[in-house]
């Protein structure tokens, strides 16, 4: 790219930080959020995780930015929305106040689950995959338990593979995971995944009020009602963690030579992968 081989490229996220400098945000360099979200995730039937308070306390310990800035040279963007707000959902901070990071807050869920200053609470693991920011996510979240609820988690590594056979099979207590959307609708983050009997519902996430409202949008042939019960349960998901912990939208990054048109201007996502969406219709140079 520095010798003009090539006009665009994907950007390697270790170099976020001396490419932003170098070719300038906005000018070459450019960064979009893709339908993609991680978080940490609960095996809601491994008590205490069956607890909301216990939850709350684990997600109000994360600063999400702070894990964006010292892992991800703020490569990502922090959430506490599970569906993207370009699938459908919620702004990203959309629920800040309700799981965002709050030590305080966080240590009086702790007591209030019976744990207070983490006297007697379980020793509980995060598996991750062995890759060097899962681990080192998975290590930020350790730290921040043990500084902000004075409670001590393991860290345990497994390949790709060996991660999702356990996940599959609900053997694990807390795990790293996420969603890759396969369509553009909130459908496509919902079902399956959060329904009491959902065929992907891993996590043993089991609300009433959620089922009901998959329910009735699943099969509504009026496309507002059924977006509005799809928001709702984006919303119930995360004030009530069922399941899931929010973390971050995944960010893209791309350095494109400023004499290109139609690939940073058609930059929304969709894909989740190239600059354009693949609409190579729009590319060209200009004059």
């Amino acid at each position: 790219y520095r010798t003009g081989e090539i006009q665009a490229t994907m950007v390697d996220a270790s170099q976020l930080e001396t490419l932003k400098s170098e070719f300038g945000e906005g000018t070459e360099y450019f960064k979009f959020v893709g339908p993609a979200t991680s978080g940490l995730f609960f095996q809601m039937e491994k008590p205490p995780l069956d607890e909301l308070a216990v939850r709350l306390a684990l997600s109000q310990a994360i600063d999400r930015d702070g894990l964006n800035a010292v892992v991800f040279q703020g490569g990502h963007q922090p959430t506490t929305s599970w569906v993207p707000e370009i699938s459908g959902g919620h702004a990203p901070d959309a629920f800040n106040a309700e799981i965002g990071f709050d030590p305080e807050k966080a240590r009086e869920n702790l007591a209030e689950a019976g744990f207070p200053d983490g006297e007697g609470f379980p020793q509980l693991t995060i598996l991750t995959i062995d890759s060097p920011t899962s681990k080192q996510t998975a290590e930020f979240l350790q730290e921040a338990f043990r500084t902000h609820l004075n409670i001590d988690v393991e860290v345990e590594v497994t390949d790709g593979r060996g991660h999702a056979a356990r996940f599959t099979d609900e053997q694990y207590e807390l795990t790293l995971n996420g969603w890759l959307q396969d369509y553009p609708d909130p459908e496509n983050w919902l079902v399956g995944q959060f329904e009491t009997e959902g065929s992907a519902n891993h996590t043993n996430c089991s609300d009433p009020e959620i089922d009901q409202l998959m329910a009735d949008a699943q099969f509504n042939p009026n496309n507002d009602e059924r977006l509005s019960d799809y928001l709702k349960v984006d919303e119930l998901i995360v004030t009530r963690l069922c399941g899931v912990a929010p973390l971050r939208h995944d960010g893209r990054h791309w350095l494109i030579k400023s004499n290109i048109v139609g690939m940073s201007e058609n930059l929304n996502g969709q894909d989740n992968a190239m600059a354009g969406d693949w609409a190579a219709e729009y590319w060209g140079l200009s004059e």
